[in-house]
């Protein structure tokens, strides 16, 4: 087994469809310029967050940021669906290029419940029902929260499952303790509870030194 040290992070991308609770986790444990939105930056660059004319220009905005955030050695969490394998290799590369292994954390929302979310969306950040429906069965076909291995590509991996109020904690690696979100993740809360799957092959240790 190979051991290695991440000199920063965490580098997170969560990984859901549109009304999964990607940007709700996001904002409850980590700071504002720690998260990298893809909603945010079609904001920026066109006025309007729901401007899906202005997502390639988004695409290139985060990218340009997240690669700053991770050769700073600063946490960055990409709040984007993440659905798309090609993009997802790209921010893979730039994470492990940095030495930030990334973590997947899935967000494990049933449709009914992303649908009835975005459906109550302001009308130029409503995406169209097809397109949600499309996204949720890939991920979960992907990533299957009953799953026992890690994500491809990723170093750790987090369902964090919709549930009924149980604040159920999952097994997090010990190598991986010494981040305070993971301790504060894994309570779960809001009727969720999170289900974790450590690296076979690597092993990480955010923030020690070398």
């Amino acid at each position: 087994m190979t051991e290695r040290i991440s000199k920063g992070g965490p580098f997170i991308l969560l990984i859901g469809a549109p009304g999964s609770g990607k940007s709700h986790w996001a904002k409850k444990h980590f700071p504002r310029q720690a998260i990298v939105s893809t909603d945010s930056l079609r904001g920026l660059v066109s006025g309007d967050p729901g401007n899906q004319d202005a997502t390639p220009y988004a695409i290139r905005a985060l990218d340009a940021v997240v690669l700053g955030r991770l050769h700073f050695r600063l946490p960055t969490v990409v709040d984007a669906t993440n659905a798309e394998p090609a993009h997802r290799q790209k921010l893979l590369s730039m994470g492990y290029g940095q030495w930030c292994p990334p973590i997947a954390v899935v967000m494990d929302t049933p449709l009914d419940v992303c649908l009835a979310r975005n459906a109550r969306r302001p009308k130029s950040r409503r995406v169209p029902e097809a397109v949600v429906r499309d996204m949720h069965s890939r991920i979960r076909a992907e990533m299957p929260v009953e799953s026992t291995w890690v994500p491809d590509g990723f170093s750790l991996g987090m369902w964090v499952i919709h549930g009924d109020g149980a604040r159920v904690g999952g097994y997090v690696p010990t190598e991986y303790r010494n981040g305070r979100w993971l301790d504060a993740a894994r309570e779960g809360g809001d009727g969720q509870f999170a289900r974790f799957r450590g690296a076979n092959t690597a092993r990480f240790a955010y923030g020690a030194a070398q």
